[in-house]
């Protein structure tokens, strides 16, 4: 009826509110519930009215931004070279999904709670890597965290750590684990007997030989008189 917009009042909600000419505008938000209200103005022949309805009032939630976090791995040495490890995480307006666990020594594994476990081949110097992920409004956001074992292997054993309680060289052997089939007691050669059965036993010998020589000596000088008296 010969009415014409002439322009629009925002109320955001938030205690703020913006006159336009345009009907569109942009406008940021921290977290929180809000309701916006639209007015228009029409200018009627000479007067200027305002007009608003409840399709012109809106709610909105607008929800913090997804934030996630991976703040430790932390873990515990069992037995042998068995270790135990658990993750920590924050998430806000996120959903976690799992994380996958590289181990360090070419072994990987997924997990959808927060612990896992592993047993290292050998000892040594390995590197961990936790990669955990989140679900934020549909979209996949990812978080690490690290750790790193650092142990000495065993010198004669090099499958077990060096503070193993079986890490103990061979008494007999230093170069051979406690536990090898080849850590044997060295055989004792057997020595001479020195009992006095023996000393006389020798004692004979010893005067059976210089008799023998006292009678060879002997029947070469009988030998040589009969030769001369020839």
């Amino acid at each position: 009826g010969g009415a014409q917009i002439v322009g629009y009042r925002i109320d955001f909600g938030d205690g703020k509110a913006e006159d336009l000419t345009g009907n569109t505008v942009d406008h940021e938000y921290t977290p929180g519930n809000y309701t916006i209200k639209a007015t228009v103005k029409v200018k009627v022949g000479n007067e200027t009215k305002l007009a608003t309805g409840a399709n012109c009032e809106k709610k909105i939630v607008v929800k913090a931004p997804g934030e996630v976090a991976c703040t430790s791995l932390d873990l515990v040495k069992r037995d042998g070279n068995k270790y135990d490890f658990t993750i920590t995480k924050t998430e806000t307006n996120a959903t976690y999904k799992g994380a996958t666990m590289d181990y360090g020594d070419g072994q990987s594994e997924q997990i959808t709670g927060t612990t896992a476990s592993h047993e290292y081949a050998k000892a040594g110097n390995y590197s961990i890597t936790a990669t955990l992920k989140f679900d934020i409004d549909g979209s996949v956001k990812e978080a690490k965290c690290t750790a790193k074992i650092t142990t000495s292997p065993c010198p004669t054993n090099p499958s077990l750590p060096k503070d193993s309680p079986d890490c103990q060289p061979c008494p007999y052997n230093p170069e051979l684990p406690k536990d090898s089939p080849e850590c044997v007691p060295p055989t004792t050669p057997e020595l001479p007997k020195t009992g006095a059965g023996d000393m006389i036993v020798g004692g004979f010998g010893l005067g059976s030989i210089i008799v023998a020589g006292s009678y060879y000596m002997a029947s070469r000088r009988d030998l040589l008189s009969a030769f001369l008296s020839r």
